[in-house]
């Protein structure tokens, strides 16, 4: 019996053990892949010290906030090494389709430096164009019930955001091979400014995403876009009230979760 029992126990430990990793690396792959989507080069400055972030019984405290605006998009635009330097707008509103009502988070973004940032690709239709007000690219989870369950949302569908109603017709199916973009909601920005008027400060944004140069270094390129924000900030950098989210960054904080 006692010789059952100790192999029992090794077994339900090996187990344990076994699982535990498998989460790991499973988790570690779908972070994987959606910074294959995100891509090497890039970055986003997002409102908040992420570096304050600790770990906690209930998980990680928020970072201290702070607010984007206008200012520093020109600032990290005017730093050497940026392109694709973009303004992006995240708002949280009610969205109306058939009679059903979900709260959604569309994203407001610059079609053009978007698309040539993320390695996204469109299944069906198209990818928003630069001048397209009131047009919207939808995630598979939209299009297939995941979301409206009597109600499939494919291109051409008509849907409307935002206490006022504002009307948005569907352009495109982002592909359902990316985990990322299986929810997302995409809208230009200028649409989403319209949505959150009101919501926040005049010229503020919810992140402002660029890309470094080939031929410059990555590392640098991030501390002088760390420097340059800080210093027009007036803010110390390590008292910082924003992140420079990279690849990196995201990839250590997943190791310590």
């Amino acid at each position: 019996m006692r010789s059952y029992l100790t192999v029992l126990g090794i077994v339900i430990g090996v187990a344990a053990i076994v699982s535990l990793i498998s989460i790991s690396d499973g988790l570690m792959a779908s972070v994987g892949e959606q910074l294959e989507a995100f891509g090497p080069r890039n970055a986003v400055v997002m409102p908040g010290d992420a570096s304050n972030m600790v770990m906690s019984g209930g998980g990680y405290a928020p970072p201290s906030q702070g607010r984007l605006f206008e200012k520093d998009f020109e600032r990290v635009r005017s730093v050497p090494g940026t392109t694709y330097v973009s303004r992006a707008l995240s708002v949280r509103v009610p969205l109306e389709f058939r009679g059903d009502t979900v709260t959604a988070s569309p994203n407001g973004i610059e079609p053009e430096p978007f698309s040539k940032m993320m390695k996204i690709s469109v299944s069906q239709g198209r990818f928003l164009d630069e001048n397209d007000r009131g047009t919207a690219v939808v995630g598979r989870n939209y299009a297939d019930k995941s979301i409206f369950r009597q109600n499939s949302m494919p291109v051409g569908s008509v849907f409307y955001l935002g206490e006022q109603k504002k009307k948005f017709r569907v352009v495109g199916i982002l592909d359902p091979l990316s985990s990322v973009a299986k929810s997302m909601l995409v809208i230009p920005f200028d649409d989403a400014k319209e949505l959150a008027n009101g919501t926040i400060l005049e010229d503020e944004l919810s992140s402002i995403r660029f890309q470094v140069a080939e031929g410059y270094d990555f590392d640098e390129t991030i501390e002088d876009v760390t420097w340059a924000l800080a210093s027009s900030r007036s803010v110390k950098p390590g008292k910082k009230d924003f992140s420079v989210v990279t690849p990196a960054f995201i990839l250590q904080q997943v190791g310590q979760i």
